[in-house]
């Protein structure tokens, strides 16, 4: 009579990593639609370039000098940075909350995405209201606000998936 082989070591877990399924059961969570991931790759881009002019709108500030025309209106620079530093950390949060399947912080993310492009709206109208238009403005606001809504298109594709890990 022959033994049975040992069974093979077991693997190591990463980091992180969901825990293994007992044999014989699949994973009961539905697979993540490519969409949602897109959307939140977007999202975690645009956090981090918002986070980028935020604290280089706060280093212009500190550059300045107090005594000129632009040293009067470091406050209202200041605060500006400040308001796109915070919305640059709460939509890294919210769209790292989306993306694991949070609905709420797929509502909360919508709002976000809709307040930033009404705002480069807003001042694109604005400028093309006024004598001075610079062409560089308009793109980027043009430019931001198709970015909020591509996030947020691709986000609630994936509709079914929140559902789905709401019943699961």
């Amino acid at each position: 009579m022959t033994a049975a082989p040992p069974p093979p070591p077991a693997q190591p877990r990463q980091p992180g990593a969901y825990p293994p399924h007992p044999e014989g059961q699949e994973d009961s969570r539905p697979a993540r639609p490519w969409t949602v991931v897109v959307g939140a790759i977007l999202g975690w881009v645009a956090s981090a370039l918002l986070l980028i002019a935020g604290v280089g709108q706060l280093v212009s500030v500190a550059n300045t000098d107090p005594a000129s025309l632009m040293g009067a209106m470091n406050e209202a620079v200041a605060l500006t940075a400040t308001v796109i530093i915070v919305a640059g950390l709460l939509g890294g949060l919210l769209t790292t909350l989306a993306f694991r399947g949070s609905r709420g912080a797929l509502v909360a993310l919508t709002v976000l995405a809709v307040l930033s492009a009404l705002v480069p709206i807003a001042a694109l109208l604005y400028l093309l209201t006024s004598v001075e238009t610079g062409l560089a403005l308009p793109w980027r606001a043009l430019v931001g606000a198709l970015w909020a809504a591509a996030v947020i298109a691709l986000f609630w594709s994936g509709q079914s998936w929140f559902r789905a890990l709401r019943r699961s």
